[in-house]
């Protein structure tokens, strides 16, 4: 038995069903349940009405590599007597209805659930749907429930012959968020701050800043993100796959007011990572690096051309996860912040680790110095890090829990501060800084900067209701924070954020996300120009 069979097993198990002849008020179409982005009921995504019982996720509605769901509801019996019940699925589809059960998979992709009904009647059904991760296609998944019963042939089941009610509902009302309207923002603190689009063009998509880097050399900034081609998808990105994207950059010479795309040369460059024969020199004023990854690109005249990939020579630490994050030392002297896979302690789905490393020879090689949070359970990743003197470090870093067991009970998305007192050797825990959704979205990073007159600030995205930018501020180093600033709560989906901040020469911060509001639904890059100072 595989342990998939063996995990739909113990499901059914813990699922009580109703009287089958029993009717409740308010008939709604359709079975109703939750949809997961990961293979096995776990991350959440959304609730989901299934009202086709002949499903072929095969486009970007959904995640294709890898969904689940589940769905209840009552089946009404077409005709008295026996009815067989057809299960078809190149993954894992297991079906109950009352105490009966069937189980179809890639490994016997056919199966039949025999059951005695009467014409008119209700039943109870729980339909479970698990990709068990084997290769078909394009890993697309496919299940479909016919039915059969004496002189007639198998067919599908109409919509019309299945639906759910309150009671099905309240079953999965643990993933409801509020309505807008009902949430208090008084406790919420306001900054002075304007908005600027760094990225918009209608049928196009552009995300993730904080998975590229941002650069500044006064009034002039330098905003790496991605690009592609939209297509609305109300449980994941709205990408369209089936066309190209990649990385872009923006720059913008006023300050963040306005900016323009730029071509660079080797920006894109998706070749095999090289060792760095040539130290590089971090003091260098005009010298960028991006991490990518498991790579690392630079750039010696602010970003309009590149050399790379080069590789993190001399760390063998499993598969890296790194985004940009670095302070330089001295000329060859820098430290960088990254993240490795650490798949037997992390209790994530995604289960990376942020550890400090660091060169002394300008990048040619590296090495691992500490990791950076005190829990090897807890996901570790995207750090935003900076210097408060020669041996003090503070960074705010993403973290993730997925408790195990019951997926009722919803995953911890959080960002948290830390302080190293010996340049990165060892760190300890400051303070939570924020809650980034509600469990069902996978949280946001981290933005964190240090303005010349000692202010820490912090913006970040939080991904449930009210979809917003927000932001909290130390003046003691991150011993202690602000309430929330809410620099915006416009959002149109909970597909915003992964905030880059830079400081201006006037004090006031830049913060760069991606965002979709109502007159520009598809997620595009903004530009927030707020002042930290203003909220004391």
């Amino acid at each position: 038995m595989s342990h998939i069979t063996k995990l739909v097993l113990l499901f059914v198990l813990a699922f009580s069903a109703a009287s089958c002849h029993s009717e409740s008020a308010g008939r709604e179409p359709g079975l109703t349940g939750l949809y997961f982005s990961e293979p096995n009921l776990t991350a959440i995504k959304a609730r989901m009405i299934l009202k086709d019982l002949e499903q072929n996720w095969d486009d970007s509605t959904f995640q294709t590599t890898g969904s689940s769901g589940i769905w209840d509801g009552n089946i009404i019996g077409p005709v008295d007597g026996d009815v067989t019940l057809h299960l078809r699925s190149n993954k894992v589809i297991q079906l109950q209805i009352g105490d009966d059960l069937a189980v179809a998979t890639s490994e016997s992709p056919g199966s039949e659930l025999p059951v005695s009904m009467e014409e008119g009647a209700s039943y109870p059904v729980r339909i479970t749907f698990l990709n068990d991760g084997r290769k078909d296609g394009k890993d697309f998944g496919r299940f479909s429930v016919q039915w059969s019963w004496a002189n007639s042939a198998q067919a599908e089941i109409p919509p019309a012959s299945f639906y759910h009610t309150d009671e099905h509902q309240q079953r999965y009302d643990f993933v409801d968020e509020p309505d807008p309207a009902s949430i208090d923002r008084s406790g919420f603190l306001s900054a002075a701050a304007e908005h600027h689009i760094v990225y918009y063009k209608e049928g196009q998509f552009g995300g993730w800043p904080a998975n590229g880097g941002i650069w500044s050399w006064g009034d002039e900034i330098l905003v790496n993100f991605t690009g592609a081609w939209y297509k609305f998808n109300p449980f994941h990105h709205s990408i369209d796959h089936s066309k190209p994207g990649g990385p872009l950059l923006s720059r913008s010479v006023d300050g963040g007011k306005t900016w323009s795309l730029e071509e660079t040369e080797n920006f894109s460059n998706n070749s095999p990572a090289d060792q760095l024969d040539t130290p590089l020199t971090f003091t260098d004023a005009d010298l960028i690096v991006r991490n990518n990854q498991a790579t690392f690109f630079v750039s010696d005249n602010r970003g309009k051309s590149w050399q790379g990939p080069f590789e993190f020579g001399g760390l063998n630490m499993g598969k890296l996860s790194a985004r940009t994050d670095y302070l330089v030392n001295g000329p060859h002297d820098a430290h960088f912040f990254l993240s490795a896979d650490d798949v037997d302690t992390v209790q994530a789905i995604l289960q990376d680790r942020s550890f400090a490393a660091r060169t002394r020879d300008g990048g040619r090689s590296f090495e691992f110095v500490s990791w950076m949070a005190d829990s090897d359970t807890i996901r570790s990743v995207m750090s935003s890090t900076v210097r408060i003197s020669d041996k003090h470090l503070v960074t705010t870093m993403r973290r993730r829990h997925d408790p195990p067991g019951d997926f009722r009970v919803l995953p911890r998305n959080w960002i948290d501060a830390y302080e190293s007192r010996d340049n990165g050797e060892t760190w300890s825990f400051l303070a939570k800084i924020a809650d980034t959704d509600t469990g069902l979205r996978n949280g946001n990073p981290p933005a964190l900067v240090r303005t010349d007159d000692g202010l820490l600030a912090v913006t970040y995205a939080y991904r449930g209701v009210p979809y917003s930018i927000r932001a909290r501020v130390s003046a003691d180093d991150g011993a202690s924070w602000s309430d929330e600033i809410l620099l915006r709560d416009d959002a149109a989906t909970w597909d915003i954020g992964y905030c880059r901040s830079v400081v201006r020469a006037d004090g006031k911060v830049v913060t760069v996300y991606y965002y979709s509001t109502e007159t520009r639904p598809e997620p595009h890059i903004e530009a927030t120009i707020w002042d930290p100072r203003s909220i004391f």
